[in-house]
C-alpha cells in the first residue's frame, strides 16, 4: 500500500510540478551590471529585461527610480 501511495505522489508531482513561491526581483540602473540575483536592492539587476528574463509567474519586479535606456523592445511573456 505504501508503494502505491509513493507512486501516486511521484505521479502527482510530475504532472502538476512544483509550486513556485512568488518572489520580488529588484532593478536599479545604478548598479554595475546584471550579475546580481535581483533578490534585494544590494543585488539588483541593472536592466529591466534581465529581471523579466528571470521572473516566473506571480513574481513582482520593483524598478528603482533612475534612467533606463530601452534600446529595443522588451520581451516578456504573460503567464
Amino acid at each position: 500500500m505504501k508503494l502505491i501511495q509513493r507512486c501516486l505522489l511521484v505521479l502527482f508531482a510530475a504532472t502538476f510540478g512544483v509550486v513556485h513561491a512568488a518572489t520580488t526581483i529588484y532593478v536599479d540602473s545604478g548598479v554595475a551590471d546584471d550579475n546580481g540575483d535581483g533578490s534585494s536592492l544590494a543585488t539588483a539587476k541593472k536592466t529591466i529585461q534581465a529581471a523579466i528574463d528571470v521572473a516566473a509567474k506571480n513574481d513582482t519586479i520593483l524598478i528603482a527610480k533612475g534612467r533606463y535606456l530601452i534600446s529595443s523592445s522588451l520581451k516578456f511573456v504573460c503567464l
